[in-house]
């Protein structure tokens, strides 16, 4: 059974004196602010009526928050978050090139 550590044990970890301390706090603010981001772009998403995406984006940041424990502790946390980082610049193309087309029209 494995054993995962609470967000706020986490945080704390930031501090923590051990190269693996840091780097769980580290991933853990990567997870954050992915998720802040992923919920900006789908408001940015729902106001060029692309609801679908929009919903997907907050479902997909709400994931993030609820497994940023999971993913800081994980050996595959990087990979998660390298797929986030990377679903991010695609996602902010594809809305700021919607949004110029619209103004256009």
């Amino acid at each position: 059974m494995r054993r995962t550590m609470s967000e706020k044990q986490l945080r704390g970890e930031l501090y923590g004196s051990s190269l693996a301390e840091s780097e769980i706090g580290s991933r853990l603010i990567v997870a954050e602010r992915y998720a802040d981001c992923l919920r900006r772009l789908a408001r940015a998403s729902s106001e060029i009526d692309r609801r679908h995406l929009s919903e997907q984006l907050e479902d997909t940041a709400g994931s993030l928050d609820r497994m940023a424990a999971d993913i800081a502790s994980s050996e595959h946390g990087t990979e998660i978050l390298a797929r986030a980082g990377r679903l991010i610049p695609v996602v902010e193309k594809l809305v700021e090139s919607r949004r110029k087309a619209m103004a256009l029209h």
